[in-house]
């Protein structure tokens, strides 16, 4: 042993998480994990996100550790269930990040450790590359999944180690850490000490790069891949790390007036953010007049280029379904997870990007404001921007912001998703030409069918694209007061996913859309020349069909309040 283990809450970023101590546990210490590797008294207490599942859904646990930068540094997280209703392989599943990168995705501490009260513990290295300063933030979050549908959703911790490992010629030059053995502990009679570095756990945890030097946080100069361009600049596909890890660049374009503004903005908006569902700042650049930012690599593109005018495979339903969740709690997360709320201002297709796997992360926080500060404010009074086919158009007429201009806008993004195209077609006739105008009355007159993407034949069920087209009009009410928060949002969605996955294993029980056949959507029939029609513009079919409805043949008893009571389904 021969170590001291020291309380988190000086590491811990925001408030979120509680600190559960059960008196008596029995520690079933094994030959991998000997009595040594920790005492029971870390083993017998532990930090969680609490008992609030929606809650945990839309937030992460995290802490910040300021530490030497130019170091690799070895992280060994200690685990241990011993809460009684946690015995099973797959109740409580969470992920793992170390400084931007996911380090595990599936992190079940039953089956790491092999049952309930046996600890385990993980070693995980990272690098804190040198920055300008000496000093940077390592910083650890868990958050909670729900892919193999776990009874719970929380993540656990407790215990953590950081050793800082010596460079190849054996040097350990710089200030050393202070210890970071925790120790999760709720003492009876604990006297709580006053929190005198909050302003270090808000700093960022991102690093102000070169583009000359020869550190291995160099980027790249010659900026080989132009992917697109976003806000105040073009950005490209470019590589740290000595080119082993692929980048976003966005790089300032010299032409752009208001790009400085945006570019601080961004700064220090993401500098301040981290979560599942929104795109990490690794660093930024401002050299020799050359402004740049860093971000994670999202191999996968913009939402749009999934929809319409694309080569690639159209998504189905249940992954655009998923897509939309995430976007959700993104932007959830920005409303009311962070410490003040932030209104993105730019929401659309092109600033949801999507990983590997395609897990969505808002991006592009150029034009985000700030919302109100205090209880007597209701809205930000600001001159209009955005994008158009997207602004909200109480904004546009008031100039008053209200977190309730982004749910506007992600009820364009909702409709596009179903519809695949564009928010706006000028050569379509006027009633057609703005899509959130058209889709809101198509769907009051019940006659949504016929503008749903032709790709999603055979494999939507009704009641599920009928709920998510209620969401998205909802989202799109003239005045922002009747439109439902982000976290309604989100509900609604995954209610609307739960009810997709519901039909598929009951196929029998409900009326599929089907293109050539009859659809369930409204009592309205009509034609829908798919491959003529220039409102649609993903890849052609080759078919017209009548859709026509029978919305009876499915009965649900109270399906919110039902959903509400299972927990998210994601």
């Amino acid at each position: 042993m021969y170590r001291t283990w020291n309380q988190d809450s000086g590491y811990l970023l925001g408030s979120t998480g509680n600190t559960p101590y059960l008196p008596g546990v029995k520690i079933k210490y094994t030959a991998e994990t000997p009595a040594y590797s920790a005492p029971v008294m870390v083993y017998s207490t532990m930090r969680s996100m609490g008992p609030e599942p929606h809650v945990n859904m839309n937030s992460n646990l995290t802490w910040l550790f300021p530490v030497d930068a130019g170091f690799h540094y070895l992280l060994r997280l200690h685990f241990c269930e011993t809460r009684q209703e946690v015995k099973n392989e797959n109740a409580q599943v969470f992920l793992i990040f170390i400084n931007n990168q996911t380090a595990q995705y599936d992190a079940d501490v039953i089956h790491m450790s092999g049952g309930n009260g046996i600890p385990v513990y993980k070693d995980y290295i990272v690098l804190v590359p040198q920055g300008s300063q000496s000093k940077q933030y390592l910083w650890l979050a868990l958050h909670p999944i729900m892919d193999s549908k776990p009874r719970y959703a929380d993540a656990i911790l407790n215990g953590l180690e950081i050793f800082k490992l010596n460079t190849t010629d054996g040097n350990l030059a710089g200030l050393n850490p202070e210890p970071k053995w925790l120790l999760h502990q709720q003492r009876k009679m604990q006297e709580r000490v006053k929190d005198t570095s909050k302003s270090d756990q808000e700093k960022s945890s991102w690093t102000l790069l070169s583009k000359t030097s020869r550190s291995a946080t160099t980027i790249s100069s010659s900026l080989p891949t132009d992917l697109c361009r976003r806000g105040f600049g073009t950005v490209y596909k470019g590589y740290i790390e000595y080119g082993s890890i692929a980048v976003a660049i966005k790089r300032l374009d010299s032409s752009s007036k208001q790009g400085t503004r945006e570019f601080q903005t961004e700064i220090k908006m993401l500098s301040d953010l981290r979560h599942l569902h929104l795109v990490s700042l690794i660093g930024y650049c401002d050299d020799h007049g050359e402004m740049i930012l860093v971000y994670d690599y999202m191999s996968r593109g913009a939402l749009r280029e999934h929809l319409y005018k694309t080569e690639s495979s159209p998504l189905p339903w249940k992954q655009r379904l998923e897509i939309c969740i995430g976007a959700a709690k993104g932007l959830h997360y920005l409303h009311s997870g962070a410490k003040h709320t932030i209104i993105h201002r730019d929401v659309k297709s092109t600033n949801i990007l999507l990983d590997d796997n395609l897990v969505a992360k808002v991006s592009d926080f150029g034009l985000s404001r700030l919302g109100p500060t205090s209880a007597s404010q209701t809205h930000v009074s600001t001159v209009v921007k955005g994008s158009f086919g997207y602004v909200d158009p109480e904004y546009y007429r008031r100039q008053h912001l209200t977190e309730k201009s982004d749910v506007y806008s992600f009820g364009v993004v909702l409709f596009e998703v179903l519809c695949a195209r564009p928010p706006l077609i000028s050569s379509s006739p006027k009633e057609q030409g703005s899509l959130a105008d058209w889709a809101r009355k198509c769907y009051q007159r019940g006659t949504l069918d016929q503008i749903v993407d032709p790709h999603l034949k055979g494999e939507v069920a009704p009641v599920s694209i009928n709920k998510f087209a209620e969401i998205a009009s909802s989202c799109l009410h003239g005045q922002g007061i009747e439109r439902p928060n982000m976290g309604d949002v989100v509900w609604g969605l995954e209610f609307a996913l739960q009810l997709q996955q519901t039909a598929e294993k009951n196929p029998n029980s409900v009326d599929w859309i089907n293109m050539e056949e009859k659809s369930s959507l409204s009592p309205h029939r009509g034609v829908m020349a798919s491959d003529e029609d220039d409102m649609f513009s993903g890849a052609e079919s080759h078919s017209r069909s009548t859709f026509s409805t029978d919305a009876a043949s499915v009965t649900l008893s109270d399906p919110v309040q039902r959903a509400r009571s299972e927990g998210p389904v994601v």
